[in-house]
């Protein structure tokens, strides 16, 4: 390992607080040591609170005045020296993955007598888990002069950021509440001690980490710096995790595994394919040799099979299966004479419900066919006005579909998508939509896995705007606005 030894580096009066805004990069990261003094005796101080920014942790020197601070990411880093009684002290080095650098600071005594300022019982306690990503950030502290008159900065950062999260100045009060922090992650957080806008003494960096995220349900795409990403979310639209990245459109995501494969469609030479992202591993695959277009359908027919391990996409009359990574393509069904297959879903009894239309979007039908023959079974006839995005059932009994209930028939759009339910065994139908706004559709429904919810979007029915994602009870009731601003949702399975 190698070792460099910088030339001794006097630091004066230092105030302020240092960040750097830049991504951190925790899997590079090399070491700091080094001995503080007294400017006026130049001998070791002890009990010499030592940083850095980005964090890497706080430590205190001994008796010599040493210290050692191990995992500091590689990089241009700010390391800060500071005690009661003297102005702090800081110097900018260029830390070298797994290389120490040694350094030496020397305080100043302060100019200001305050004499002895301290500042801990913090809650959250100091490197603290599964906190809310709501909390107090709380402190005390005690002052031989001026206790009345010292008032508070706070920073707060994130582990990943070295940029601030929050900064809050001049507080008089010992308590900050903080709202909409992000889950699993790990945040610094500092308290500055002010007089008269002059920061007289500084807190040690503390941390303390959030709870794991709550198990992600739904799964949908919006906008996100002019490209649709998928996101996730619970039932109460608690909180919104990103899942995708990348300068390009993901399209109709469709969600197994707990999460870790995403099938979406995307573009590519301006026609839309299946990929499938394995979120652990990292890797996306084009899954689709055909691309994913029919009659009034780019993109949105294909399904997962049960158990994850396989898809079936649609182009135009043909519906294939295909394994996860891409092999084992064939055939296994032909929509009916004059029509194309645009929406399948893939049921819990291994029964496959899908869409066909034909040349006008106002002709459908709905089939259910089983995963042995792939033999198409009429449920619901063409008999005009658009039916569409049929999904079973947690169950696998019933299919709940959209329906354009407005009577009028137009070319590629609805006037009045409301969702119903339809029985398969007995071909009854009831219509589920309550409390919809007057000139909006409901579209692409979606039922959880425990039976208990349907996911949709709500857009006005012009199609000019994306659309808002609400969740309802299965019987209609309870109708829920989770996230605005969405293309398409679905359950994850």
């Amino acid at each position: 390992m190698k070792k460099i030894n910088l030339a001794i580096i006097i630091i004066f009066i230092f105030v302020g607080f240092s960040c750097v805004e830049e991504k951190l990069d925790f899997e590079t990261s090399g070491m700091v040591s080094g001995q503080i003094f007294d400017s006026k005796t130049y001998l070791p101080l002890e009990g010499v609170s030592v940083t850095t920014n980005p964090a890497s942790g706080s430590v205190t020197t001994n008796e010599n005045g040493e210290f050692f601070l191990e995992n500091v990411p590689a990089g241009e880093v700010v390391v800060t020296a500071k005690r009661s009684g003297f102005s702090s002290g800081s110097v900018t080095v260029q830390v070298v993955s797994e290389e120490e650098i040694t350094i030496e600071i020397i305080l100043e005594t302060s100019t200001l007598s305050f004499g002895n300022i301290d500042v801990g019982d913090q809650i959250p306690e100091d490197n603290s888990e599964d906190w809310e990503i709501d909390v107090d950030l709380q402190w005390a502290f005690s002052s031989e002069k001026y206790q009345d008159s010292l008032k508070f900065n706070l920073i707060l950062y994130e582990s990943d950021l070295l940029f601030e999260v929050e900064t809050y100045s001049e507080l008089s009060d010992t308590l900050v509440h903080v709202e909409g922090l992000s889950f699993e992650t790990t945040y610094f957080w500092q308290v500055e001690a002010v007089y008269e806008e002059e920061v007289v003494h500084r807190s040690e960096v503390w941390s303390f980490s959030t709870k794991a995220h709550p198990e992600m349900a739904i799964f949908y795409n919006k906008k996100v710096a002019g490209f649709y990403q998928v996101f996730g979310t619970d039932v109460d639209g608690s909180f919104e995790k990103q899942l995708t990245t990348g300068s390009f459109d993901h399209f109709y995501p469709k969600v197994v595994g707990d999460g870790r494969y995403i099938g979406y469609t995307a573009f590519l030479n301006e026609v839309p394919y299946l990929y499938v992202y394995d979120t652990e591993n990292k890797i996306t695959n084009k899954i689709s040799q055909h691309p994913i277009l029919g009659y009034h359908n780019v993109g949105q027919s294909y399904c997962w099979s049960n158990d994850g391990e396989q898809l079936i996409y649609s182009y135009f009359a043909d519906m294939y299966l295909v394994n996860r990574d891409g092999t084992g393509l064939h055939k296994v069904a032909t929509a009916p004479a004059g029509y194309s297959f645009k929406h399948c879903d893939w049921g819990s009894t291994d029964k496959i419900v899908v869409q066909t239309v034909g040349a006008n979007s106002y002709n459908n039908e709905v089939y259910v066919m089983d995963t042995d023959s792939f033999g198409l079974e009429l449920l619901i006839e063409d008999i005009g006005g658009v039916v569409e995005s049929p999904v079973f059932s947690a169950d696998g009994g019933n299919v709940v579909y959209v329906n354009d209930y407005s009577g009028v028939n137009i070319s590629d759009g609805m006037l009045d998508a409301q969702i119903s339910i339809i029985s398969i065994s007995s071909g009854q139908s009831t219509n589920l939509t309550q409390e919809k706004e007057e000139g909006t559709n409901d579209l692409h429904p979606d039922v959880s896995l425990s039976g208990r919810y349907i996911s949709f979007i709500n857009e006005i029915n012009t199609g000019d705007e994306d659309g808002d994602l609400y969740i309802m009870d299965i019987t209609g009731t309870n109708r829920t606005l989770l996230v605005e601003g969405v293309r398409s949702c679905s359950f994850g399975s």
